[in-house]
């Protein structure tokens, strides 16, 4: 992992940013320098243009709505008389109120209180889509209802920035700073990884003196999980990273020298043995206790966190041969 700026958690969704546009009025500028320099910073960002539009809006994009954490609305002076637009932000909106989703507008060459009022140029646009509608005031209504509630979002307009660049530069730094907020949010951890805190936690240590740490012990104990577990935790904090597995052919050639990379950068190494590092330099896993081992046990074969009682004997024996056999 290479440091400086922030990448990303991807907490569990396919795309990290889904932006909704009108590409008449966006294509060729905003858009196109946004959606590289997001993607430059290693943002998976979704953009519609590939996708053939119909009438309405596709089961398809609804759900790579729905798999985006951030959605970034531009609003341009022709946005409101696309439908298909109109139908996008409504799941926004959605996905905001229900998931939490990070909804950010962008107001191009397009004043706010036109949006916010339903007024000026913007209000026009809004009439044109609205005529295509007449047999359906319910999804009108939703349509007023996502465009109020999503313009009077805290957003960046380009009014006041004279250049585009950077208005492009401050609307990414924006978005990897919800990113960087929402890892340092999430505290939780998948129960089924039975005592991964602590263990974390001890990783972490070590990585805020050192570049390069080793995280050792014997096979199946959990080294990979825990490095896993460490790496999505942070990844945020660089501006590149890769995670290689079963790589021990290559170790010498992919860390190399510590002078070959830069002084905010961090290397993890799992292994079975001692990596020939220090003791300050290396962190090894121990087995659980007997308690979360009973615990971890019960959770693959009940399905719950303790052990049935008239199962309890006959899990200890097993957990007492599955340690005996490794």
């Amino acid at each position: 992992m290479a440091s400086t700026s922030s990448t990303p958690p991807n907490q569990g969704k396919k795309w990290d940013v889904f932006i909704s546009f009108r590409g008449d009025d966006t294509r060729y500028g905003i858009l196109s320098h946004l959606s590289r320099a997001l993607k430059d910073k290693q943002i998976k960002t979704f953009t519609d243009e590939e996708l053939h539009k119909g009438e309405e809006i596709s089961p398809e994009l609804l759900k790579i709505i729905r798999e985006s954490s951030v959605s970034i609305v531009i609003f341009s002076e022709n946005y409101a008389d696309s439908p298909w637009c109109l139908d996008e932000l409504v799941e926004i909106l959605k996905c905001k109120e229900e998931s939490a989703q990070i909804v950010l507008p962008v107001f191009y060459k397009v004043d706010p209180t036109d949006v916010q009022k339903l007024s000026g140029n913007f209000g026009k646009a809004f009439a044109i889509a609205m005529h295509g509608e007449k047999g359906s005031s319910q999804k009108v209504d939703k349509w007023k209802r996502a465009l109020m509630e999503v313009s009077n979002l805290s957003g960046w307009d380009s009014q006041k920035i004279k250049y585009e660049a950077k208005l492009v530069e401050g609307i990414v730094n924006d978005v990897l700073k919800k990113f960087s907020d929402m890892s340092k949010g999430d505290d939780s951890y998948d129960r089924n990884l039975i005592g991964i805190k602590l263990r974390v936690e001890e990783v972490e240590r070590l990585l805020n003196e050192k570049q390069i740490v080793g995280i050792w012990g014997m096979g199946g104990i959990g080294k990979t999980t825990i490095a896993q577990e460490v790496f999505h935790r942070n990844k945020n904090k660089f501006d590149g990273h890769c995670f290689v597995e079963n790589d021990r052919n290559h170790l010498k050639d992919l860390a190399g020298d510590c002078d070959l990379y830069g002084e905010g950068s961090r290397i993890i190494i799992t292994s079975r043995d001692s990596l020939g590092l220090s003791e300050e330099d290396r962190y090894e896993v121990e087995k659980l206790s007997d308690s979360q081992g009973l615990e971890l046990f019960s959770l693959h074969a009940f399905e719950q966190n303790l052990s049935k009682e008239e199962y309890k004997e006959l899990s200890n024996k097993a957990i007492n041969y599955l340690e005996a056999i490794h």
